[in-house]
């Protein structure tokens, strides 16, 4: 399958699901190439792919207030890797839709703030039980200074280990979006376009 790129500089476009409905993890015409997994991509094009159902534009609107609500806390500066059965074929894996969208947020701390300052503007988004509840995602968080580089490197070859197979073994692909909020709106507009066009209103 040949995955290609788009014009938005670093982006590509996501490429389709293989034969065991997962995002392949690289393009398997060039396995060598940089178009890989993490794929970047725009929030936009992530809402436009997997906005099929009313239950994934739920999913998609959960996150988009996540990003809200890290965005309220100054945490704009990053990006996100979007993993997890939301991307997979899952009801044909499955026989179920996804539960939630898994999230990891690299982001940058800003400038003067300290440790207590973070976990507080953060509290809210630590707990796993109301971001499941509120967000419908699955979050972690790495911070992108403020700690060494070996600890950066460790973090990210640690989520790249674990979110490039399935629980069988099988490589699969994810995805990356920028943190900062650029096209959030228009993400929003998007689902709501999505949700008239399968509602008959348009």
């Amino acid at each position: 399958m040949q995955v290609g790129a788009v014009m938005a500089g670093s982006l590509y476009a996501i490429p389709h699901w293989n034969y065991d409905g997962v995002l392949p993890p690289n393009d398997a015409d060039n396995p060598t190439s940089a178009i890989r997994s993490p794929y970047a991509v725009s929030l936009f094009e992530l809402v436009d792919r997997f906005g099929n159902t009313e239950h994934c534009r739920g999913l998609l609107r959960g996150l988009l207030s996540f990003r809200a609500e890290l965005h309220k806390a100054g945490l704009n500066q990053g990006f996100q890797w979007i993993n997890g059965s939301f991307l997979e074929n899952d009801e044909a894996r499955n026989g179920r839709p996804p539960n939630d969208i898994d999230v990891v947020t690299f982001f940058y701390i800003p400038d003067g703030y300290t440790g207590e300052t973070l976990a507080y503007n953060i509290s809210s988004l630590l707990d796993s039980s109301n971001l499941k509840n509120n967000y419908a995602v699955d979050a972690y968080y790495v911070p992108l200074n403020h700690t060494t580089p070996e600890e950066t490197v460790n973090q990210s070859a640690y989520w790249y280990s674990l979110w490039s197979h399935t629980r069988n073994g099988e490589w699969k692909g994810y995805l990356q979006i920028d943190l900062a909020g650029d096209d959030d709106q228009q993400a929003r507009l998007q689902l709501d376009q999505l949700g008239s066009y399968e509602g008959g209103q348009v």
